[in-house]
């Protein structure tokens, strides 16, 4: 394996990672959540696997966001099924949109970067 590929992987993991870790803090605590993201974008500027990292913070802050929402509104549902008990849940659906576009910009991001990786890789090759 070239250290281009591990320096990728690297960065790819490192931003899921950081991205699920900034994800669950900007829902508990914003403003530490926001200081995590800046200071990986940080370190990432700096060092290589841009592509990759940014694609695995996409995912990993999307997917966290996603699943902590869903999460909340499933029991909240659970809860106002109980006789007697209810539950009051403002309009989640903006924060789910960001979630989801979040996850698909990861996605994409990582996808871009394999095929960059590939096509560069096959350049070096020929």
């Amino acid at each position: 394996m070239s250290r281009v590929t591990a320096s990728a992987r690297e960065g790819w993991i490192s931003g899921l990672v950081i991205g699920v870790v900034s994800g669950l803090a900007s829902l508990v605590f914003p403003t530490f959540g926001l200081l995590v993201a800046l200071v990986f974008a940080f370190v990432v500027s700096r060092f290589g696997g841009r592509l990759a990292a940014a694609g695995g913070f996409g995912l990993g802050f999307g997917s966290c966001w996603s699943v902590l929402l869903i999460r909340g509104i499933a029991a909240c549902k659970d809860f106002d099924s109980v006789p007697g008990q209810g539950c009051t849940m403002p309009d989640l659906a903006p924060w789910l949109l960001i979630a989801a576009s979040m996850t698909v910009v990861g996605i994409t991001l990582t996808l871009l970067a394999i095929v960059r990786f590939r096509r560069n890789a096959r350049g070096r090759s020929i």
